[in-house]
C-alpha cells in the first residue's frame, strides 16, 4: 500500500521537470533525497532500519538513481526523434568503427561549471557508455528494460543510498 500510495503521490512532484532541473548544488539534491528518506521511515514496519535497507525492502531506487535513468530515456526520445527538440541541444558524433556505439554524442566543450550540469552536458558520458545492443532498441520499453538489465549485469547498485 505504501509503495503505490508514495509511488503516485509523492515521487511524482519529487521528479517533476527532472530532465530539464538538476541541481547544480549536491546539498540541493540530498534535501530532495531526503523527502523519499523521511517518507520510507513512516512506514513502522521498516523505520528502524537503514535508509538503503528501507530502500530495497519496497523496491524503491534513490531519486539520484531515477534522474539518471529518466535522463536516459529521454535521450533516448530525442536521438530516435519521438520527442521533437531544438536540433543544438544534442550533437551526435561522427560514427566511429572502433569505439562505441552508433549513437554517441558528441561532448561540447565548457567554460562554466554551471554548463556542465546542463542537460545536453550531463547525459553525455553515461549514453556513450552504453552498448550498442541497448541504445538500439525498438521501442522505449524495450530500452528501459534493456537498460535496467544492462545495470544489473554491470552490478549497478539501485536501492542504496551512499551518505547521511
Amino acid at each position: 500500500m505504501f509503495v503505490c500510495l508514495f509511488k503516485t503521490l509523492v515521487r511524482p512532484r519529487l521528479e517533476y521537470v527532472n530532465c530539464i532541473w538538476n541541481s547544480l548544488l549536491e546539498a540541493d539534491n540530498d534535501k530532495i533525497e531526503r523527502v523519499q528518506r523521511r517518507a520510507t521511515k513512516l512506514v513502522t514496519s521498516i523505520s528502524d532500519l537503514s535508509y538503503s535497507e528501507r530502500l530495497s525492502q519496497p523496491q524503491l531506487p534513490t531519486l539520484k538513481h531515477r534522474r539518471l535513468r529518466g535522463d536516459l530515456i529521454q535521450v533516448f526520445k530525442i536521438m530516435n526523434n519521438i520527442d521533437s527538440v531544438s536540433n543544438n541541444l544534442l550533437c551526435p558524433k561522427v560514427p566511429s568503427l572502433t569505439r562505441g556505439h552508433t549513437k554517441s554524442l558528441f561532448k561540447r566543450r565548457s567554460c562554466l561549471n554551471i554548463r556542465c550540469k546542463f542537460f545536453g552536458n550531463r547525459v553525455v558520458d553515461p549514453w556513450n557508455c552504453l552498448p550498442d545492443s541497448v541504445v538500439s532498441a525498438p521501442t522505449i520499453n524495450s530500452f528501459k528494460n534493456r537498460l535496467d538489465d544492462y545495470w544489473k549485469s554491470i552490478g549497478v547498485e539501485v536501492f542504496y543510498y551512499k551518505g547521511w
